[in-house]
């Protein structure tokens, strides 16, 4: 699993089993046998593109700034070959988080090339928050960073939309806690709704 985060964790979790008494090889065994959890960099395979090439497809749970940041450095490092791109689809969880957090948001998409952000997904919030902010203020935020951003909905408008935006040799990566998983599913059924056995587990 990429990521220094995941090092992190991982060397956290051995060192407290050590710790507590656990063999150091079952350890490193249990280690190297885990291939992850869904919604965490998870792997979708890849989506064969109409014009030929191919997209290699993540779904992840992030939706605070710091899980962004970590799961688009690590992305970028680990799966984007020379020449390809990094896409990111963001739903923004919650009215009051994205107000709040608006600014560290705006940073933590620096390692992407294209940010795609559906409306907010109101959850916990009055309908007076949900006046106070909108997916088009976290884009304008994004692009005076000059990060390549637009607001776009419903998903279905999206997983189109990514037809014409995705080229060869990108990754795209689909975040947040809400039901936005739904276009990174989508994109993938597509392909293989177009051309069978164009998705290759991952």
């Amino acid at each position: 699993m990429p990521g220094d985060h995941n090092a992190m964790n991982s060397a956290t979790a051995a060192a407290l089993a050590i710790g507590m008494g656990a063999d150091p090889e079952v350890v490193g065994r249990s280690l190297s046998a885990f291939r992850g959890l869904d919604r965490r960099m998870q792997d979708l395979g890849e989506r064969t593109l109409p014009g030929g090439g191919a997209v290699r497809v993540f779904d992840d749970y992030g939706h605070h700034p710091t899980e962004i940041d970590a799961t688009l450095r690590a992305l970028r490092h680990s799966a984007v070959s020379e020449g390809g791109r990094l896409v990111c689809v963001f739903q923004p969880h919650q009215h009051s988080r994205t107000r709040f957090l608006l600014d560290e948001f705006a940073t933590s998409f620096e390692q992407a090339d294209v940010v795609i952000v559906p409306h907010i997904y109101f959850v916990r919030d009055s309908e007076a928050e949900k006046q106070k902010v909108s997916a088009a203020d976290l884009v304008d935020r994004l692009r005076t960073r000059g990060v390549r951003a637009m607001h776009l909905y419903p998903f279905g408008a999206i997983v189109e939309a990514l037809e014409h935006v995705c080229r060869d040799g990108d990754v795209l990566v689909v975040m947040g806690a809400g039901p936005v998983w739904e276009v990174a599913h989508g994109f993938v059924a597509q392909g293989e709704a177009e051309s069978p056995g164009a998705a290759v587990a991952g």
